[in-house]
Formats: C-alpha cells, structure tokens, sequence
C-alpha cells in the first residue's frame, strides 16, 4: 500500500488540509479526491454505488477544474478504489467511473478499509467527473404537498391490515417531518375477490382510520389492475377471481400480444362496452366499485381525509398499453410490441378501416419488430418507416384513440361517482428512444409522439373536459445518467417530462408527478424539485402534489430519513440549508481505525506521544474502551515501527507546518486525555472522536445552523493515518 498527499478543498477551491494518507475522501458533495504519490497530481471522481470496483481510463483535472494540482511528473493510480455499501443509492446513481479491463472478482480484494485504492496495476486510472453545480435555494417557493405510497401489501390477501402497528410507526415518524399524507392501492382483486357486487372493505376502514387520527391525508387509488408483474412489485395481487375465471373461457377480455400471449394484468379496452362480465361491461364493473367505495367511506370524504382519488386505467394504474410487459421477456431498452390482438380490439380496427373505407388498413404492422428490438432493426419504426406513411398515420391514429376513449369513458364515469371530489390519472414516463424520430417505445404504449406530432395534447385535453389532475413519472431521471448507463437507448427523461408539463399546462390541467424507481439521493431529490418549481417558468407554475415511491424499511434509515425530511422542506417551500456537512458520512467513509493526530506548532519541535501504544480502542462517543486481542496485538507488535517512522514524519510534518501555518488541536478531547499546556504532542482517538466535535460544533452554531464544508476542514489540519495499521485493525 503506497502513501500519499492530500488535500481536502473548499467550495471556493481553497487547499484548507493537508493529509498524510494512503487515501482521502472530502465530504464535497458525492466526490472523491485522490492524491497520487508518485505524481502529486489530484484525480477525482464521484463515489460508487454500492460493492462497485472501480478501474477506469485515466484523466487528469486542468487548473480551470474544481481542484488545483501539484505540478509533478505525471504518474499513475492503482487498480482502482472500492465503495463501501451505501443505501441511499441506487441502480440509478451517477457512476461517472466505469469499469475498464478490470478481471478481477470483488472477492480478490484485500482490505476492509471504507475506500482502498491499490497500486499494483501501472494501467488503470480514475476519470475526471466534472463539478456538480450547487444546489438551489427553495426557501419561499409556492408550498407542494407530498404523499408516501404505502406498501403494496398494507392490505394482505384476506382484506385485513397488515403489521399495524409496524405501519402506525412509521406513520408517525412520516408525520414528525409533516408529510401531508398516504397513498394507498384499493385492489379490485381484494375487495371484490368472492363474487361480483359483493365488496369487502374492512381492512381499509381500519387503515383510513389510523390515518385520519394520525392527522394525514389519503390519496386512493382504484387499482383495477394486479399486482406482481412489474418491476419493484414486491407482492402478488391478482385480479378478482370471478373474473379470472371468465378469462379461463374467453381470453381475449385480455390485452394480447403477435405471439397470441395474453397479458392478465388487466382488461382488455376492447370490452369496456361489451357484457362479457356476467352482465355487465368493463366500465360497469369499475364505476360499480367506484360507487361502493363512495358510500362506505362518505366520511373520510366529508371531513376532507380523503384528498384526492386517481383511478386505475391500465397496467400499473397507469394510462398506457401493457406493451413492455417483464413476464413476456421485455427487458430496458426493447421497444415493446402493440397489444391489439384481442378478438374485441383487432374488430375496432377492422371497423375503423372500414369506416375509413380502406379496408386494407385493418390490421397490425408486421414489421414493428419484437419487444427487446431496436427502431433501426424494424421497418416500421428506422427512420423513413412506415410509422409515418398513410397505413401508418392510421394505425397509430386508430391505436391512440382507442386510449384516450378508454380515459374519457372511465372518467366520466368516476366524475359522476365521486362528484365534487378531485380525481387524477398517472401517465407512465416511457422516456428511452425519446431521441429518435419515431419515438418507438411511446408509440406501442399508446402515445402517438412521433417528432413531427405531439401526443400529449390530445390527452391533456380529454383531462381539461372532466377536470382531472395528471400525474405523471420519472422527474428523478437525468438525461445524463440515462446516457452513463444505457447510451443506446437515446433516451430524454427531461425533454419527456418538460413535454408533458406544457401540454397540461398550456390547457390548465394540474399537473402532479412522482418518481418511477425509488430514490434516496439528495442529487435525485433536488431534480425533482427542480422540475416541481421550475425556475425558468415565466408564470411561476409548479406541481400540484408530489407522491413518493414508496415507503419501505430503506427510507427508514437514518441517512435515508433525513435525506428526505429535507426534501420535504424544500418542497413546503422552507429553508434548507444547502452546504451541509453530512455526519453519516463522515461516520461511514472516516476509517474505523486508531487515528494518529500530530500537531507541530514551533518549528524543530520534537514530538512526544501521549502514553503509549494503547491494546485498546480509544473510549467511543458515550461508551467505555472497546478492547480487542487481536488489534492489541498488532499494535504492540508495530510499536518498533512506529517509533522509526516518528523522525521521518516529525520532519514532513515541519515542511508542511511552514507552509500551511497549521493551529494546534489541543483541547479537542477532554476525560482520557486531558489537555496539554504544550503545543507538541501526538495522542490516539477513533472516528467516533471526530463525530463527536463535529456534533458538538453543530450544536454552538448560531440558530442552530450547519457546520459548513470550509468550517469543519479548518478543524482539521494535520491528520497522519498510520499506514498499514489504519488497514489490518479494521
């Protein structure tokens, strides 16, 4: 393990700390900033996700970048560095530093430190990520409120409440950062499981109840869809099973693909006029439960617990064909296929044609591809295809509408069943080959956006006509990111969702949003604000309701929760601080090891160390000394070594004490290591030891402000980390 020099910089790129390490870390943001022995040059780059190694072609910052570098003879990083598990990332997290020719397994890796970096391989090096820009103040912006999606499973399959008082708690600690309330999943296959018109309701009574004592709103959902089929369904719900056994013998009430496979997420909109449900047609069935759910909770809805009801529509409750279905072997970044191969579908189309009077163009493309495609590998979607001829302006013409007749339908409906109430619609954000000129992906889910069309309007419009509020997905996604991570997909989350928020907006629809895939970032949140209040508009427009997906034992934890207490705040338009100090990372990414602080104040000053080697970890925050055998051992058997490198550090140290003008840190511990008249000593402490001035510095600040990155690095000056010791007594 080769040594090195680092420095921890400022926001104002100011060198504030110099560090004898064998690796370094800042607390800047998500950034890592790497000092090479051999070279003195500074390389950066942004912290992994979880267990990722990282080994990536090398690039080295200018002096117009974030960090300003030794000019020395250009050297080169070892095989890479190792990030420790964090949760508060995900797949989705911005991982700049890629793999590159790394064969090696996880699990040849020696060393427990938190961030190790090697220097055996001559050929791997750490790419530059640029500076992130700093964050925006929200403090004073129009106040949003914000929903948690509850579990999937808050209902189990015998219509009662699960783990209730699992959920109150965490009810309450949503309550403590005032989230202004739930969302819940009312299962059609719950509720009316048994028979048809026969409803059980018990399980939600009780939970709609926790909550109004609780002081919370309810957004509830009409989930006429199952449950199970799509990814981060952590439970299986199915549809009622009356109505799977009318599928049994007729299958085409369901949606089906060229292959003939049905999809049994949800009815088919071929039969929402059709009496092939004992009687009744689709939108009977649905505005019947809607009209039971109104009478049997008329009083959440009265004293005004109940916000806001959005009604299931399709697969995932959303407004959308099921054409990129996991089940059927679709993987991120297909196309999908079209879903109209239902006997009730493909006779809308044939008499759509008819209408039309080409009865030719009553029928499916045939070359659109399979659902793991690609739009140059298919005649239909290449740009030139034959999306954009005749047959197929017709096609997606006759396929578009047939979706925005399903909303209209059910809408109409829904107002009348629950007049006088808000009611909402969730659009999916199908974001990958947005950059493409046929818009692929959107075009088999139903959204007839081509580049030369926009298919949003039309849906916008049939919202303004019945009042409704559209919720729409994916703001947490940054094009960027997309690009890292799947750069064959062309895909523009950002220009999908600014999109779609101007076709709502220029017709007064409110618009509501929340996120596709679970995030715990702060880089993710502050996308989402941004595009809850954006800054550009010149009408100071913004999201109605924002819903987070969803609660879960991750955003429980403490880093997690506190992540989004403070996404919160930004959202009801308060004050956050922004240059914060994260404290559970430095607990995380500081090393769990004895920790040598020297401190030099005259020049030619000898160092003396305080006792001797101690065969015990120093006393952590609030506890007695943590003794271990064999760390005791270790240390007792380094002690020679120790004492031979004093003299070669003592001198380093004095270079260092000349130019940097360093303070003493005495005083820093009090108890087992008193203070010290004189400015040269050396004495031991853990990372628990630096938490604790941290915390202790937080709580003196004035109106109980945030210590400041440039605060806590002029709190530390110059920290030694023994070089293997720091390693092996982990």
């Amino acid at each position: 393990m080769s040594s090195g020099l680092a420095f921890i910089i400022t926001r104002e790129n100011k060198l504030t700390l110099p560090l004898f390490i064998s690796f370094s870390i800042s607390f800047e943001k998500e950034s890592l900033f790497v000092c090479n022995p051999i070279s003195m040059g500074f390389y950066t780059g942004a912290i992994l996700p979880a267990g990722r190694l990282l080994a990536a072609a090398p690039s080295r910052l200018s002096p117009a970048g974030a960090l300003r570098f030794l000019d020395r003879p250009s050297g080169r990083l070892g095989v890479g560095a190792f990030a420790p598990p964090r949760l508060s990332y995900t797949r989705r997290c911005r991982t700049a530093i890629a793999i590159a020719g790394d064969k090696r397994s996880e699990g040849d890796i020696s060393g427990d430190s938190p961030l190790f970096l090697n220097s055996d391989d001559d050929e791997k090096q750490v790419i530059v990520v640029p500076r992130k820009m700093e964050e925006r103040c929200f403090a004073g912006t129009p106040y949003i409120p914000v929903y948690v999606m509850l579990p999937l499973d808050a209902i189990n399959d015998h219509g009662k409440l699960a783990n209730p008082e699992i959920l109150i708690e965490q009810l309450r600690a949503l309550k403590s950062i005032k989230v202004d309330g739930v969302m819940v999943d009312c299962w059609w296959g719950i509720v009316e499981d048994s028979a048809p018109l026969v409803y059980n309701w018990d399980g939600y009574r009780h939970l709609f109840q926790i909550v109004r004592q609780l002081k919370l709103k309810l957004q509830v959902v009409m989930s006429f869809h199952e449950c199970g089929g799509n990814v981060g369904d952590d439970a299986w719900i199915p549809l009622p099973h009356w109505v799977i056994e009318i599928g049994n013998s007729n299958p085409d009430i369901y949606f089906t693909d060229r292959e003939g496979r049905r999809n049994t997420e949800c009815l088919s909109w071929g039969i929402d006029r059709k009496r092939v449900l004992r009687g009744r047609t689709a939108v009977e069935v649905y505005f019947d439960y809607m009209r039971s759910f109104r009478v049997e909770f008329d009083e959440f809805f009265e004293d005004g617990t109940i916000s806001e009801i959005q009604i299931g529509l399709g697969p995932c409750g959303e407004l959308r064909y099921p054409s990129y279905p996991a089940k059927h072997g679709w993987r991120y970044p297909g196309i999908g296929e079209f879903q109209c191969y239902d006997a009730y579908l493909l006779q809308s189309l044939e008499e759509a044609a008819k209408a039309r009077g080409h009865t030719l163009l009553g029928k499916v493309p045939q070359n659109s591809g399979s659902y793991n495609s690609q739009p140059h590998e298919t005649g239909f979607f290449c740009d030139g295809g034959d999306y954009d001829n005749s047959y197929g302006r017709f096609f997606l013409g006759w396929y578009s509408k047939v979706l925005v007749d399903h909303g209209d339908l059910v809408l109409s409906l829904a107002k009348l069943a629950f007049e006088g109430s808000c009611i909402a619609i969730k659009i999916s954000g199908v974001h990958w080959w947005y950059k493409t000129a046929s818009h692929a992906a959107e075009l088999t889910a139903g959204f007839y956006n081509p580049c030369n069309r926009d298919g949003y309007a039309p849906i916008a419009s049939m919202l303004k006509k019945h009042g409704a509020t559209l919720n729409f997905t994916c703001v947490e996604l940054r094009t960027l990111d997309q690009h890292v991570d799947f750069p064959e997909a062309m895909a523009d989350p950002e220009g999908l969702v600014w999109q779609v928020l101007n076709a709502a907006w220029d017709v007064s629809v409110p618009m509501a949003s929340e996120n596709a895939l679970p995030c715990y970032d702060r880089d993710g949140y502050n996308k989402i604000l941004d595009n809850a209040k954006p800054l550009s508009d010149p009408d100071g427009r913004h999201l109605s309701t924002f819903t987070y997906l969803r609660l879960n034992p991750v955003l429980m934890y403490t880093h997690n929760f506190k992540e989004f207490g403070r996404f919160v705040q930004g959202m009801h338009g308060e004050w956050v601080p922004i240059a914060a100090v994260d404290i559970s990372l430095i607990k995380r990414y500081l090393p769990k090891a004895l920790v040598l602080l020297f401190n030099y104040g005259e020049e030619g000053g000898a160092p003396r160390r305080h006792g001797r080697a101690l065969p015990q970890l120093p006393a952590a925050h609030g506890q007695g000394p943590v003794r271990d055998p064999a760390l005791a051992q270790e240390f007792w058997m380094e002690e020679e070594r120790i004492e031979a490198e004093k003299q070669r550090v003592k001198e380093e140290a004095q270079q260092l004490v000349l130019i940097f003008q360093t303070e003493h840190l005495s005083g820093w511990r009090q108890g087992p290591y008193p203070k010290r008249s004189s400015k040269k000593f050396l004495y031991t402490c853990c990372f628990a030891d630096t938490v604790e001035f941290v915390e202790a510095k937080m709580d003196t600040c004035k109106e109980k402000e945030v210590l400041l990155v440039k605060q806590l690095a002029a709190c530390f000056k110059l920290f030694n980390l023994s070089r293997k010791r720091c390693l092996n007594s982990l």
